[in-house]
C-alpha cells in the first residue's frame, strides 16, 4: 500500500493500516500495534492485519490533546 501525505482528516481512508496510523501519531509501528494490543486505541483485527477506523483515530488524538 503507498502512502501519501494527507491535510485533511476526511481526506484519509475510512479503515487505516498502522503505518498510516504510525505517521498520523508520529510513532513507530511497534508502539501503534502495542497500543492497539492493550485498548489504548481502537483497532480492529481483519485476518492476521490490524485496521484503524478513521474517525476513531481521530477522536482519540482530539481525547489526548496536552
Amino acid at each position: 500500500m503507498t502512502h501519501k501525505w494527507y491535510t485533511n482528516w476526511d481526506d484519509l481512508p475510512i479503515l487505516m493500516d498502522t503505518i498510516m496510523v504510525a505517521q498520523l501519531l508520529g510513532c513507530s509501528e511497534s508502539k501503534v500495534r502495542k497500543m492497539a494490543n492493550k485498548r489504548i486505541i481502537p483497532a480492529y483485527r481483519i485476518g492476521k492485519e490490524l485496521r484503524y477506523d478513521r474517525d476513531e483515530i481521530k477522536a482519540f488524538v482530539y481525547a489526548n490533546k496536552v
